[in-house]
């Protein structure tokens, strides 16, 4: 068997090459090494390529399509096939082809029966991205929702609070303002479970500027705490930036 650090950088020599090509080294790998392995590294390098080149990603998900559909186990051939589906689908959202997004999602759906909780959320989180980018935003919220709790099943916080940014930021577009802070509530909550500082930080910051002049100890408080938690992130440009100086005298009533 080959390393699948072996296997990544056999598929990072081609993977800006044509799909014809990729696939016939994804087919070649097969040949030594077993198509889950295939599967789950092309779609390891895809999720990574998906936010820089989304061109680059729906190929590594069209090649792991075919490393999925060659999968013997059932159950591992659905998770990795949603997967691979759900990936294709983002990059094409990206490009702009949302009908061959909505497809891909139609296919994923046929699969999601026996998959685990974490191939469902991550499709219900990127299928709530193409529903936005298809302006029906009430259905992306209650998607994103759903994402989330799955998340937080699972015990992966910082994709958990990926998912509750994206919601927060949605409502505040849609001028839901309780709905928000709901949400950036959930992500500062998050902090006693070891969510990443960036997220934090985003929180915090966005939720000290949704509120009033009567709650600014309560977000002088929130800021402070995340100051005192993630001190490499206590002078970053958004703490820079926060409404709120931490280092000024609480308002008076």
């Amino acid at each position: 068997m080959i390393d699948p650090d072996e296997i990544a950088l056999l598929i990072r020599k081609v993977e800006r090459a044509s799909f014809r090509r990729l696939k016939s080294v994804v087919l070649q790998l097969g040949q030594k090494e077993t198509w889950p392995s295939i599967a789950s590294t092309l779609l390891k390098l895809g999720r990574y390529a998906v936010g820089k080149d989304a061109g680059e990603a729906r190929n590594l998900a069209r090649a792991a399509l075919v490393a999925a559909g060659k999968v013997d186990s059932e159950i591992d051939r659905a998770s990795l096939l949603v997967e691979a589906e759900c990936l294709f689908a983002d990059a094409c959202r990206r490009l702009g082809r949302l009908r061959s997004a909505e497809r891909s999602f139609v296919r994923a759906a046929r699969h999601l029966t026996g998959c685990e909780v974490g191939e469902r959320a991550y499709f219900l989180a990127t299928l709530s991205d193409l529903r936005e980018a298809q302006e029906r935003y009430e259905e992306s919220l209650a998607l994103r929702a759903r994402s989330a709790h799955l998340y937080g099943a699972l015990g992966e916080v910082d994709r958990e609070a990926a998912v509750l940014s994206s919601k927060a930021a949605l409502e505040m577009a849609c001028s839901e303002t309780d709905e928000a802070r709901s949400s950036l509530a959930e992500i500062i909550a998050l902090i006693d479970r070891g969510v990443a500082g960036s997220f934090a930080v985003g929180a915090a910051v966005s939720f000290a500027a949704l509120l009033g002049e009567p709650d600014f100890p309560k977000a002088i408080a929130i800021l402070e705490k995340v100051r005192e938690r993630y001190p490499e992130l206590a002078e970053s440009e958004e703490m820079a930036v926060s409404p709120i100086r931490l280092n000024s005298p609480h308002p008076r009533g």
